[in-house]
């Protein structure tokens, strides 16, 4: 609802914040005593709040009301409610124009943004009344799905939030098209110019299918056309309902009982079915094979008319049973009122339409509209693939049925006469059998085998290839499935959510054991998510509320909802056990004694027996505890406020009134500091007098009473808490006060470059000597802090829930967490060092056999040898100039480290041992000027490249001649040694043999232009390069160097790429760009499976180690500063299908 100028609205944000307490709380009784304390006599308040709660608890009907009712509804008046948004109303900077579109759920306006900049928009935002768990889900799943893709083709999201009754809504561009179908009729263009659009189509949904989202509703009104400078520009928009492949979010659409999601006539035969049997990317591939067919036919496979008549049971019948003609036979079969119609729109004839789609087009159109999935292509790419064979003339993979398929089809459609005349013929080849038997016995006999053998070997054949097949589309799904878990299992850790992201993981351990898949980026993102090495005790069996050492290091007590276990840290065994909730827990003097606090009250513990040694009286109603620095004293909340108590008598010393948690006390015990509804407040303990910490909120009061959430600095000058809210950089963020005063000094982290908590801050703790703190937070991850210089040392991620208590150690050196599903964690606060890069301008040359070093050359004529292990250089030496008048370095390395070549002036090549710190030999090249030396992997040849594309191959046991020249700009060799690529300035490459030291295969690639980049996988049989700045696609082209055959381009980058690498088990290549970016592709499929930068310093030279652990990538160039970037992706072991990959 817009609400008018002046209106005051409901406080609905307190009515949540108390209901979302109160859901948390453990039974009915601290409910009722929640709810009596946060309302405080006002009983509206308290209705909506226990109106909330009684509905939390129905399950029937709630598919016809909201999942949460609003509280607001039942305040506002009936013609408020009913006004709803309209053209000259605003939402936020957005003035609505015009209503555009009206769906079951939502309305789309066109708008008009009034700042920061003015421009036409399309808002869509959720009916008034329509707010039921359905509608909300499917609203955020298109939200969600548009918000993720970032495609010429698809319309973007520029804006989402809600408005102020709390609808949300989301910005897109306004794409102010017609149609595919009317588009491509009404301008007449031909089958060639359909088929063009088309493969935009197939290309944008292959995006969204990259980023993990099937469409589910493709159809004509859902991609529309815009006339751009080029021509033609297709958008696809409404993604309402559409999936994303994400297993532990399981299905994010909406459906209803008995409710077909999608198009009838453009749907899938499965997402009729969707109760027995899941939805994938071949349901958009089918749908996408609908579009074409009515492009070239002006008819759907379906008749309109016909599905319009009949319910859901006779849908799914139809798309079960019914057969298709195939695009050329509809043509035929035409209705005559609509011939003459589809060849002018098509700017050709009947007779001259249906020629062009006979044959391959029949078949891709086909292929695409299998009924049987597995049949079909495995997505859009592998669709539009086709279609781009097409266009180019090219032999396509779509091929006409088998006549076994055809007889089996035309078996099922005429089952009964099959049967009759199957019958009939049997009587009658039985009468002439009876008959002829005695003359024709021998004969039949020796008939009736030879027949039978061919029949067999007939159905063996078939059987073969039919299987062959189904490996084959069961393997491509199985593949797609797992890209998509990757993509999907990165954005889940970029986003924190590691719990999300093992998951994934783990489903791939457990479904791909012997790791046939799972490569270099499944090992990067397991890493990711395991973080810095850590221990993890048994997982408790309730969420962890308090944790606290013994004074001596060597104890920590847990806190859980059901029980205190006091665990020996070292041995990782617990000592102790007694029941009861801990929402905070303390060690006493002397480690005999420990301290437990929960509402019910404050109890001290024996430590050897676990036995009851005393109960503090009054205390009920509290939770939190806080022991002075010197023991003596301890304070508790209870009983309406805050108590001192003398531990050695364990007499009451003082009361604070109308204060409770969290607790602290300053070092010369002098200060105490309480929660308190004003916010903070720091009490003087002998005179009781009281400063409230500005602009401050007792943290997590009402949820966590307990826990460390208040530190003194060591001289009790300052104060440092968590705020409860946002900054304006999104992160939640510490505050530094001033005791004195009670002013604010600063917040922590000081600089936006820093990483905060993007979750509520739930703990600290402290090392005042080193200047450390530790705060963990609901976003699952623990980080230390430099107080001095006020940024970020380390973050600790591992836990798969929010983290919800932390705890130094005495000396400093461990740091504990405990998260919401039970684990606690014991960290070193000191680890390896975890720099990701070497500051310089580095180009990688090669690595050692065992991977742990790496051979670079920088920009000064320096080649250093670098431990991986702990980045350090452990071996250097300077090569010469291959240039006279400037500066400018050539060398190349052997796997072994051992041999160096480096460019010399006037075309000379020297060769070193770096073992022996001496020159083997100086050759001449042949070149005036030699740019770039390759060794071969075994160090028994090498080329060198002249400035003048003048290649030449050298037997290194004999350097008098050359063992051939080519021409070429570019040489690499395989990683198994075995096969050379030269590759031709003018878009050729050449395969060579190196064995027989011939020439195996020259590829042409058209007319395009070699770019900088060229790689071949580790067996020689893929070649990845890019072209030259014709490319405006900034694609990489993958090509079959046994037949020459393209295999594909990997789409994705924004600018001009400048490296590309195989992995060691050429499963996976990665790219690097000038946009910044660095992606990794699946080479099978063809598709993304992560990008691990963005918009950060450009790299080059990208390397992989021998055992696929380390990728390196150095300075690209022209850069005036770079570095090595260094990415580990560690083994994971021991494996085993049933283990997770965290205990």
């Amino acid at each position: 609802m817009i609400q008018p100028k002046g209106e005051e609205m409901f406080p609905v944000n307190r009515v949540r914040e108390i209901f979302t307490a109160a859901m948390s709380c453990e039974n009915a009784s601290a409910r009722k005593d929640l709810l009596n304390r946060e309302c405080d006599g006002d009983k509206g308040l308290q209705e909506a709040v226990e109106s909330l709660l009684f509905e939390s608890t129905q399950t029937k009907s709630f598919l016809e009301r909201p999942a949460v009712e609003d509280p607001t509804r039942g305040l506002k008046s009936a013609e408020d409610l009913g006004a709803g948004e309209g053209p000259g109303d605003y939402i936020g900077p957005y003035f609505l124009q015009e209503l555009v579109g009206e769906g079951g759920g939502g309305r789309v306006y066109r708008a008009e943004q009034q700042q920061p900049v003015k421009r036409t928009v399309a808002l869509k935002i959720l009916k008034l009344g329509m707010d039921t768990r359905s509608v909300i889900r499917r609203f955020e799943v298109e939200r969600q799905a548009l918000a993720v893709m970032d495609h010429p083709h698809i319309a973007r999201v520029l804006d989402a939030g809600a408005s102020p009754d709390g609808r949300p809504y989301f910005v897109m561009d306004f794409v102010e098209g017609t149609n595919i179908t009317k588009y491509c009729n009404g301008e007449r263009l031909s089958l060639r110019e359909r088929i063009v659009i088309m493969l935009k189509v197939c290309r944008a949904i292959e995006h969204a299918h990259q980023k993990g989202v099937i469409h589910r509703d493709l159809k004509p009104s859902n991609i529309l056309i815009v006339k751009g400078d080029g021509g033609p520009v297709p958008k696809v928009i409404d993604f309402g309902v559409a999936k994303a492949i994400d297993s532990l979010g399981a299905d994010l659409s909406v459906t209803m009982h008995d409710t077909v999601v999608g198009t009838p006539i453009y749907m899938s035969p499965e997402q009729a079915f969707r109760d027995e049997v899941d939805v994938d990317t071949r349901s958009d591939v089918y749908s996408l094979g609908v579009l074409l067919y009515e492009l070239l036919t002006g008819y759907t496979p379906l008749d309109a008319d016909r599905v319009r008549k009949l319910g859901i049971d006779g849908i799914r019948q139809a798309l079960k049973e019914s057969e298709s003609y195939r695009p050329s036979l509809q043509l035929r079969h035409s209705r005559v009122d609509d011939r003459e119609r589809i060849g002018s729109e098509r700017s050709s004839t009947i007779a001259r339409l249906e020629a062009e789609i006979r044959g391959d087009l029949d078949w891709i159109v086909m292929k695409a509209l299998e009924r049987d999935r597995a049949k079909r292509y495995g997505g859009a790419s592998e669709f539009a693939a086709d279609l781009d064979r097409y266009l180019r003339q090219l032999p396509v993979l779509a091929s006409p049925p088998r006549a076994a398929d055809r007889i089996g089809k035309f078996i099922k459609r005429h089952r009964t006469s099959v049967v009759a005349s199957v019958a009939l013929l049997a009587v009658l080849v039985g009468g002439v059998i009876v008959s002829m038997r005695q003359a024709l016995r021998a004969t039949l006999a020796e008939q009736e085998a030879r027949e039978a053998q061919r029949e067999t070997s007939f159905a063996y054949e078939r059987a073969l290839r039919d299987r062959e097949e189904a490996i084959r589309s069961e393997s491509m799904a199985r593949l797609h499935e797992y890209v998509a878990d990757i993509n999907v299992g990165y954005h889940a850790v970029e986003d924190g959510h590691i719990a999300k992201a093992l998951g994934l993981l783990e489903r791939q351990l457990r479904s791909d054991p012997s790791g046939e898949l799972r490569g270099f980026e499944w090992r990067y993102l397991a890493s990711r998510c395991l973080g810095a090495p850590h221990r993890t005790l048994s997982r408790q069996a309730a969420p962890v509320h308090s944790l606290a050492f013994s004074r001596d290091g060597s104890l920590l007590a847990v806190g859980t909802r059901e029980s205190v276990q006091v665990w020996d840290v070292e041995a990782e065994e617990p000592q102790i056990s007694v029941a009861g909730p801990a929402s905070a827990v303390a060690f006493l003097e002397g480690d005999e004694e420990f301290v437990v606090a929960n509402r019910s009250g404050v109890v001290v513990h024996d430590l050897e027996s676990g036995e009851v040694r005393r109960e503090l009286i009054g205390q009920v109603g509290g939770g939190a505890v806080s022991l002075s620095p010197s023991h003596e004293l301890l304070a508790t909340s209870g009983g309406g406020g805050v108590t001192l108590w003398d531990t050695e008598s364990w007499q009451s010393v003082r009361q604070f009134p109308n204060v409770s948690g969290p607790l602290a006390f300053s070092d010369d015990e002098q200060v105490l500091a309480t929660g308190s509804a004003e916010g903070i407040v720091l009490w003087e303990v002998s005179k009781g007098r009281r400063t409230v910490l500005e602009d401050s909120a007792a943290p997590l009061r009402g949820l966590f009473p307990g826990g460390s959430r208040i530190l003194f600095s060591p001289g009790g000058q300052f104060v440092v808490a968590p705020h409860v809210e946002k900054s304006e950089l999104g992160i939640f963020y510490l505050g530094i006060w001033d005791v004195e005063t009670g002013q604010e000094l600063g917040f922590l982290p000081s600089s936006p470059a820093d990483e905060g908590h993007s979750g509520m801050i739930t703990s600290l703790a402290a090392d005042w000597g080193a200047q450390v703190i530790a705060s963990s937070s609901w976003d699952h991850s623990v980080r230390l802090w430099d107080l001095q210089n006020r940024r970020l040392l380390r973050s600790l991620h591992g836990h798969r829930g929010e983290v919800w208590a932390t705890a130094l150690s005495p000396e400093g050196n461990l740091i504990a967490s405990g998260s919401k599903d039970g684990e606690v964690k014991v960290w070193p606060v000191t680890g390896p060092a975890e720099a990701e890069v070497l500051e310089g301008q580095w180009k990688p040359l090669s690595f050692s056999q065992d991977s742990r070093y790496v051979g670079a050359l920088n920009r000064k004529g320096k080649v250093a040898i670098i431990n991986l292990d702990t980045r350090e250089v452990v071996h250097e030496v300077k090569v010469d100039s291959s240039n006279e008048r400037y500066s400018r370095f050539v060398a190349a390395m052997t796997n072994d480290l051992v041999s160096l070549a480096e460019a010399m002036p006037r075309g000379k090549v020297r060769i070193r041992d770096l073992d022996k710190d001496q020159v083997i030999t100086e050759f001449e090249s042949g070149s005036s000027r030699v740019d770039q030396i390759v060794m071969a992997p075994d160090g028994l040849s090498m080329v060198t490249v002249g400035w003048r594309d003048d290649l030449a191959w050298w037997d290194m046991n004999d350097l008098s001649a050359p063992i051939a020249r080519i021409v070429g700009r570019q040489a690499i060799f395989s990683a198994d040694g075995k096969t050379l690529a030269t590759v031709e300035r003018g878009g050729s490459s050449v395969i060579w043999d190196t064995g027989t030291r011939t020439e195996r295969l020259r590829i042409e690639h058209g007319d395009q232009s070699f770019g900088s980049s060229v790689a071949i996988s580790p067996s020689g049989t893929v070649l990845a390069l890019t072209f030259g700045i014709d490319d405006f696609e900034n694609a990489v082209s993958l090509w079959d160097t046994g037949t020459g055959k393209h295999l594909g381009a990997l789409q994705g980058h924004k600018q001009a790429i400048w490296s590309v690498a195989f992995s060691p088990d050429g499963r996976t290549l990665a790219s690097s760009s000038a946009d910044g970016s660095l992606r990794l592709w699946n080479v099978k499929s063809r598709r993304e499976l992560m990008s691990l930068e963005e918009g950060g310093a450009g790299l080059a030279h990208l390397t992989f180690s021998p055992d696929g652990s380390f990728l390196v990538a150095g300075t690209p160039p022209f850069a005036g500063s770079g570095q090595i970037r260094i990415i580990y992706a560690p083994a994971i072991g021991p494996e085993g299908p049933e283990r997770p990959i965290i205990p």
